[in-house]
């Protein structure tokens, strides 16, 4: 893929709602077989993504749009993290989106 499309790397959109059973729930129906409500194969999908990537891709980019206190996103898989090199807060990107809105001629009096 990342030959075909000559891309340097993959931002995954909604890693919270893959690693959360109940994200975006008012309550808590789901539990796993634990009894938490964290998604087991959730969480086995990113870890295996991140290995298969980085198997053919050493050097490509991989992003987590992630914006919990999720430890260890950007450790790797063999350490107990998910994998990714790079997490990506909403927050940050939310910020800079709304100043790139701003009409900064109008502000300045030009």
């Amino acid at each position: 893929m990342f030959d075909k499309f000559h891309i340097d790397g993959i931002r995954v959109d909604g890693v919270t709602s893959i690693l959360h059973l109940n994200f975006g729930l008012d309550h808590q129906p789901y539990k796993n077989e634990h009894g938490g409500d964290e998604d087991l194969w959730g969480i086995q999908f990113l870890k295996e993504l991140n290995l298969a990537i980085f198997e053919r891709y050493p050097f490509a980019i991989m992003a987590a749009e992630e914006s919990s206190s999720w430890p260890m996103v950007t450790h790797p898989v063999d350490k107990g993290g998910l994998g990714f090199n790079y997490k990506w807060k909403m927050g940050w990107m939310n910020d800079t989106l709304d100043y790139v809105e701003l009409d900064h001629f109008l502000e300045k009096g030009v």
